[in-house]
């Protein structure tokens, strides 16, 4: 019953978008950019392999990893299920259904118990932050899902590499205590079992490079210990054969990026009070300004103690919600299986470290994705607490008040997260005009062909439009996604956190919309076809180009050839 409810509510957050209402194909969120991109990957994935990039035509596909794409081509490639149905509205239910069923294999297997498992599960797919106090104090209602910068583990429904890279934490953390507890409630440890503990860590890196961050070092510490400890060496040989796997999936798609992350120790901290969307301090930037300026040890300690560490506590026990009761469980988890309680403890703070550390290029916000594995051991660690609290409490009523407070406490954000989804119209859509175009290049053309499209405006604005055309509401891989072609430059943003360097082809871009140019660049930019909305039409008259030829038109949509 807890799963069930817990998978139709994260459903709710997903399955609304890649639906069609009045033919046109509606978006909600950030679905309509991330959705988009990793159905235009799997498109790779089905023509060639190594995938070239579906967004910057001719180029391998580096810096990404796109093993959460794989499931998504395959099952496309073995049953015609449509992309978009697969994406939006199967492969979330899959998931869904793992992330609860290895939060509650772990749970039940950490506190020997049915209840433990229950209680596990309830804290991945219902608790939420504390954002709602600070939003309630500020009377801005129910809300703050992801005031304390971490978004919740039952939003990661909507980004597959997150989602997985939780799945196959749970499930090696649930593989790893069997391991270390010698066996379970079910019997002997699976003769399988250093394998699995082998390949999940890399998974769980091929899904998301952060898990590999956190893992990895978790996994070094317990195996050292363990070493010290018992001079047994199994776990080292597990953490050596498993890093080298993931440098084996890792490399080969990785190319003069340098170093993904920008050192910028505390900044989380720093916008939290700064910004007025979440604690907001009153001329908070006038007082960040005069300690950074005095430049002495007493005014950093000055800050970091008035400052700094309230932040960091307030990031902690904000984020984790009713979780925090799981700092009741840790020296109780401790004395029973002191290997496993390093390896959470060292996951948790290391999920923790990273993104107070650090920022990400492209999307610099992107390392505060990394406190969701924070919330998974805490989740784990609320579980003991609260099944033990709770077979503690004998009379049934105290036991149902207990069950409502934390019900009460864990769900108030989750419920601003559903109004605030639904309170508006779909983000953006992509109109049955766009949609049969797109479909006469997917049918009409063969190969690779690459398709050049207007620069994105983030100027430009529909009048009158509370559902923008897809276009307009942000620049996506959308063309390359549903014509299963490249496209020659899209999705400036996806673009720039791969790091390609893309100048050139925007300055090109803009110039055969924006300007008048040398035909000739279409043959040596290798560009087959112009898609174009008519409201996004080029200032050049194509028509006059002998080169080109218009294929198609429709009441919103042109496309040229070149010849």
């Amino acid at each position: 019953m807890v799963a069930t409810l817990g998978i139709v509510l994260q459903l709710a957050v997903i399955s609304p978008s890649g639906t069609k209402v009045n033919d046109n194909l509606l978006f909600w969120s950030s679905h309509g950019h991330d959705g988009i991109w990793h159905i235009a990957v799997a498109n790779e994935l089905q023509r060639t392999f190594p995938p070239l990039n579906p967004i910057f035509a001719g180029e391998k596909l580096v810096n990404y990893h796109f093993f959460s794409d794989i499931p998504l081509a395959f099952i496309n490639s073995l049953t015609g299920i449509p992309k978009i149905t697969l994406y939006f509205h199967i492969l979330p239910v899959i998931y869904s259904f793992f992330l609860g069923y290895f939060a509650y294999k772990a749970g039940k297997e950490l506190g020997r118990n049915k209840l433990t498992g229950l209680f596990s599960v309830f804290a991945v797919y219902f608790i939420g932050s504390f954002g709602f106090i600070v939003t309630l104090l500020q009377n801005r209602g129910v809300g703050g899902e992801s005031l304390f910068w971490a978004t919740q583990v039952q939003s990661s429904i909507g980004n597959p590499p997150q989602i997985l890279a939780n799945i196959f934490l749970l499930a090696f953390t649930y593989y790893l205590a069997r391991y270390l507890q010698g066996g379970s409630l079910q019997g002997r440890v699976p003769p399988c079992q250093k394998l699995l503990l082998t390949l999940l860590p890399a998974l769980a890196s091929a899904s998301k490079i952060y898990a590999g961050l956190v893992i990895y070092p978790a996994l070094l510490i317990v195996a050292m210990y363990r070493y010290i400890a018992t001079k047994k060496t199994d776990l080292l040989i597990i953490s050596v054969i498993s890093g080298l796997l993931t440098l084996a999936i890792y490399l080969p798609f990785t190319k003069s990026a340098g170093s993904f992350l920008i050192w910028e120790p505390l900044w989380y901290g720093k916008r939290l009070f700064l910004d007025a969307g979440r604690i907001g301090i009153p001329n908070f930037a006038f007082i960040l300004q005069h300690y950074e300026s005095l430049t002495s040890i007493k005014s950093y300690i000055g800050l970091f103690v008035k400052y700094n560490f309230p932040a960091l506590l307030l990031m902690i026990f904000g984020n984790l919600g009713v979780r925090s009761l799981g700092f009741l469980a840790i020296p109780v988890l401790f004395k029973k299986n002191k290997l496993i309680s390093i390896f959470l403890l060292a996951t948790a703070g290391i999920a923790f470290i990273i993104p107070n550390l650090f920022l990400q290029k492209g999307v610099a916000t992107n390392t505060s994705q990394t406190f969701q594995y924070m919330l998974l051991v805490f989740g784990l660690y609320f579980a003991l607490a609260t099944s033990s609290l709770f077979s503690k409490i004998h009379n049934l009523r105290s036991k149902t008040l207990f069950l409502i407070v934390v019900f009460a406490l864990s769900i108030p954000t989750q419920i601003g997260l559903l109004h605030e989804f639904y309170r508006r119209p779909a983000f953006a859509k992509i109109s049955r005009a766009e949609l049969e175009a797109l479909s006469f290049i997917k049918n009409n053309y063969q190969g690779n062909q690459t398709i050049l499209t207007p620069p994105y405006d983030r100027y430009y604005e529909e009048v009158g439009n509370p559902t923008p055309h897809i276009w307009d509401w942000f620049d996506t891989s959308y063309v390359a996604a549903l014509s299963e072609k490249q496209t020659y430059f899209a999705d400036y943003e996806q673009v720039d956190i791969m790091g390609y360097d893309y100048q050139h082809r925007k300055n090109i871009q803009e110039s055969i919309f924006q300007t008048e140019f040398d035909p000739d660049m279409f043959k040596q930019e290798k560009i087959n076809l112009i898609y174009f909305p008519k409201t996004r039409a080029p200032k050049t008259n194509f028509s006059t180009i002998p080169t080109m030829k218009k294929v198609y038109n429709n009441s919103e949509v042109e496309i040229w050839e070149i010849k």
